[in-house]
């Protein structure tokens, strides 16, 4: 490629000088034209008759040169041929190595479709094993939960059982209690009762007694005669009275202090029998050990609840020890799924990171498609080239119909070129060279190849996104 642009300088150079001698030339030819008019309507013509001759040396010579010239434009025409050649050899070789590469990455394609079909096997195979795993994971978590609701059940059911316990203690403390105290008072009831029946018993006996001896005293004879017995007696008899009211006074203050009691008695009667609705002391002695019974068959039962924790505790315990008994070790082929399973998820990951590069990839690749296509757009838009829809898939037939339009202009301007030089051909009777213009070199130039045409349009289209870039 550096190799063209420096003979194209080179032959347009050669060109512009040809150009000017041959202008030279003509201008040199016109003069003399004009002598030789001049010298055969004036007489004096032998006297210029020897520049003539020079001056036809002059023509002879130039006219060899533009034989040399000649031929120099024939190599120049066979240099073009032989460039032309290897053009269309070189296009050829860019066909091939197209078509070497199409296949190149046909095969990448189909490699990277057997890896993404090994993947997705493995992916399967994977899926199935974490949903196995899953399952698994669920039924331990379903059988955790469980075992823990039966252990706060457990320690709920112990929780109650341990203050039902200490209530019942209280309630047996609070029962014995009551019993002593009610058997105490029954005791010192009775106790009181046989002293009050053992005093009023002494007072009869005593009153009888002494209604005896008044009668006696009233009935005998000999009261006058014996004063000293009868003061005796009497003295006894108040020795007798003092001593029975010391006694009925004690008497009284212990049937108060018993009455009293009997008042507190009656009063924490009514309490229960406000209390629990019920009328007679026998009624609540009833209730009361009604309770009892059921507080001792509940305590009972407790104590059954608690023998039958005690042994299924102990059945747990002998489970556990026959299920590590029966534990077996992993075997070679759990310890080789396991090595499986490991390589299979660092094959994974490997994958994963491939694809990961894939895209990126991808998406270089996309965002160039992309570029192009509106490179596309734009070269269409300019070649007036109608197409309905322009995708990645249309992008040859599109690279193709622009070659063609390219084709056509340039073999336009060609025909358009030959016939101008043609008509000034005829025109000049000198036999010049055919020299094309600058600007006409400049418009038509060389047969551009698929290569440089899509190294033209991707330089344009990046020129067009640095532009949008700056813009933003």
């Amino acid at each position: 490629m550096s190799q063209k642009p420096q003979n194209r300088v080179s032959e347009t150079s050669n060109s512009t000088s040809r150009k000017a001698r041959l202008e030279m030339l003509k201008q040199e030819a016109f003069m003399l034209r004009t002598q030789i008019d001049f010298s055969s309507s004036d007489p004096t013509t032998m006297m210029i008759n020897s520049d003539i001759y020079r001056l036809q040396d002059q023509s002879d010579t130039f006219s060899r040169k533009i034989i040399t010239e000649k031929k120099i434009i024939e190599e120049l025409r066979q240099q073009h041929e032989a460039l032309t050649s290897e053009i269309d050899s070189k296009r050829k070789q860019s066909v091939e190595i197209a078509a070497k590469n199409k296949s190149n990455s046909d095969s990448f394609n189909r490699k990277v479709k057997s890896i993404e079909n090994k993947i997705d096997k493995g992916l399967q195979k994977l899926n199935g094993i974490l949903a196995i795993n899953k399952g698994l994971i669920e039924k331990i978590n379903k059988i955790r939960k469980e075992r823990m609701i039966y252990s706060n059940m457990c320690k709920q059911l112990e929780s109650e059982l341990a203050k039902k316990q200490e209530e019942m203690k209280l309630i047996v403390e609070a029962s014995n209690q009551a019993i002593k105290e009610r058997e105490e008072t029954k005791k010192k009831l009775g106790e009181l009762k046989q002293e009050a029946e053992k005093e009023n018993e002494e007072f009869e006996s005593e009153w009888r007694t002494l209604e005896k001896h008044i009668i006696r005293d009233t009935t005998s004879k000999d009261f006058l005669k014996e004063p000293i017995q009868a003061f005796e007696e009497e003295e006894k008899v108040n020795i007798i009275e003092c001593e029975v009211e010391v006694r009925a006074t004690q008497g009284k203050v212990l049937i108060d202090e018993q009455n009293e009691k009997l008042k507190q008695y009656e009063e924490e009667l009514k309490m229960l029998t406000e209390k629990t609705n019920l009328k007679s002391l026998d009624e609540i002695v009833k209730v009361y050990l009604d309770s009892e019974m059921q507080n001792f068959s509940l305590f009972n039962h407790v104590n059954e609840l608690s023998g039958e924790m005690e042994q299924l505790d102990l059945q747990i315990a002998e489970i556990r020890d026959k299920i590590d008994k029966h534990k077996v070790p992993d075997t070679e082929n759990d310890i080789e799924r396991k090595n499986m399973i490991k390589e299979y998820q660092l094959k994974l990951e490997k994958l994963a990171l491939k694809d990961e590069e894939f895209s990126k990839a991808s998406e270089r690749v996309k965002k160039t498609l992309n570029s192009l296509v509106d490179g596309v757009r734009v070269l269409c838009d300019r070649l007036n080239i109608e197409f309905e829809e322009i995708d990645e898939k249309n992008l040859i037939n599109l690279f193709a119909e622009v070659e063609k339009k390219l084709d056509e202009r340039i073999n336009d301007k060609k025909l358009k070129n030959i016939k101008a030089n043609t008509e000034n051909i005829k025109k000049i009777d000198i036999d010049t060279p055919m020299i094309m213009d600058r600007d006409d070199e400049e418009d038509v130039g060389f047969e551009m190849t698929t290569d440089e045409i899509r190294y033209k349009s991707l330089r344009k289209l990046n020129e067009e996104n640095e532009k949008r870039f700056r813009r933003k």
